[in-house]
């Protein structure tokens, strides 16, 4: 998942080593963290038939794209518990992250990892064989250290807007005074989107938290 300039919003990458009907779910792809607040806790539900080991892998990303450069997170900034999680068909569990890195007016992305394997391998019948089926399920989101002291501000012409704060909102556009948006896309602090032909529809908006900002004269039909 990658704060990118897409009309679905947030971009995730699910990759599969296995059947279609496997497949891990978590609530969020976008995760934000208050670094005062410390901890943030994520949900996994296991939706397959049968037992499923859970794990986690972290890199710390430069900017939320996937040009980003990663860094090993070797301060101790971002920690998780447990080590593992194991569920059975249909339970669910989760992860605790704690953040303990520096707490001040910058905004720090971290690439989070979750992977799902069977305790063991599946049996599948074909023919009047049984296979041996091994795989593994991994989906990617993208964890927001929201600054301690969060500075929203932007720039807005009819060609472009750009974030001039220290913190991530989200742009979204549609044609008329229609809630059912077409385009939506993340900026993170410094980027800046040229509103060209696709995006000159009449109602915009950006999302700040869960507050909506009109940029539009459609403002009245929230």
């Amino acid at each position: 998942m990658e704060l990118i300039k897409v009309k679905c919003g947030w971009l995730f990458f699910l990759i599969l080593f296995s059947q279609p009907a496997s497949a891990l779910f978590i609530k969020k792809l976008n995760i934000d963290l208050q670094p005062r607040k410390k901890v943030q806790y994520e949900e996994i539900v296991n939706l397959t038939s049968g037992r499923r080991v859970y794990t986690v892998s972290m890199v710390q990303v430069s900017i939320p794209r996937r040009s980003g450069m990663e860094t090993v997170i070797n301060d101790g900034a971002l920690l998780y518990s447990p080590q593992k999680l194991v569920l059975n068909s249909g339970e669910k569990g989760g992860f605790k992250f704690f953040y303990e890195g520096k707490i001040d007016k910058k905004e720090r992305y971290f690439r989070v990892k979750f992977i799902e394997m069977p305790i063991e391998a599946d049996i599948i019948q074909s023919g009047k064989r049984s296979l041996l089926y091994d795989y593994r399920v991994a989906v990617e989101a993208i964890m927001i250290v929201r600054p301690a002291e969060e500075d929203f501000r932007y720039s807005y012409t009819k060609s472009e807007i750009k974030n001039t704060g220290n913190t991530y909102f989200k742009y979204m556009s549609s044609r008329g005074c229609s809630n059912s948006y077409a385009h939506s896309a993340f900026l993170a602090p410094g980027e800046s989107l040229k509103l060209e032909d696709e995006y000159a529809e009449s109602n915009r908006v950006i999302i700040y938290h869960k507050k909506i900002i009109s940029l539009s004269n459609c403002g009245k039909s929230f």
